[in-house]
């Protein structure tokens, strides 16, 4: 059974008793993108309070658009993960799919409620999907991980 396959950006190993994921995520990203989107709904509140000062309703529309959307980015965000080392107890499932722009992604989804993203192979550019797919989905089930896979 392989225990290494490489990704598109890394690799995922299979230790003993933890799956071990090299995909070069910096910790600090999450932080960053989280103070992006309460920065933006500030400035939407800002705009909100602002259109009750002016009657303008170009300052309330844009306010709410991003207060709007703004908080369930928040929510989306907060559910990420960027950790590399997770143990086989603390994965419910992987979720391996396609998105519109035909990249191959591994959600794992852990224990706390959080999601890890593994990008696996972009455009079929590496061709993960037709090489290594059958192997890594037999590698989570020897491990007696729930894959799910279209």
């Amino acid at each position: 059974m392989k225990k290494v396959f490489l990704t598109y950006s890394g690799e995922i190993s299979f230790e003993n008793s933890h799956l071990q994921i090299y995909d070069n995520q910096p910790k600090w990203l999450k932080a960053v993108s989280l103070a992006t989107i309460f920065s933006a709904i500030l400035y939407g509140i800002l705009l909100i309070v602002r259109f009750f000062k002016t009657d303008d309703p170009f300052d309330l529309w844009p306010g709410l658009v991003m207060v709007v959307l703004g908080i369930p980015a928040v929510i989306v965000q907060w559910r990420i993960s960027y950790i590399g080392r997770i143990a086989y107890d603390d994965i419910i499932r992987v979720k391996i799919h396609r998105n519109i722009a035909n990249h191959l992604f591994a959600d794992i989804i852990i224990r706390s409620g959080k999601k890890r993203r593994i990008v696996l192979d972009e455009d079929d550019l590496g061709r993960f999907g037709r090489d290594h797919l059958d192997e890594l989905i037999e590698a989570l089930n020897n491990r007696k991980l729930k894959v799910i896979c279209p």
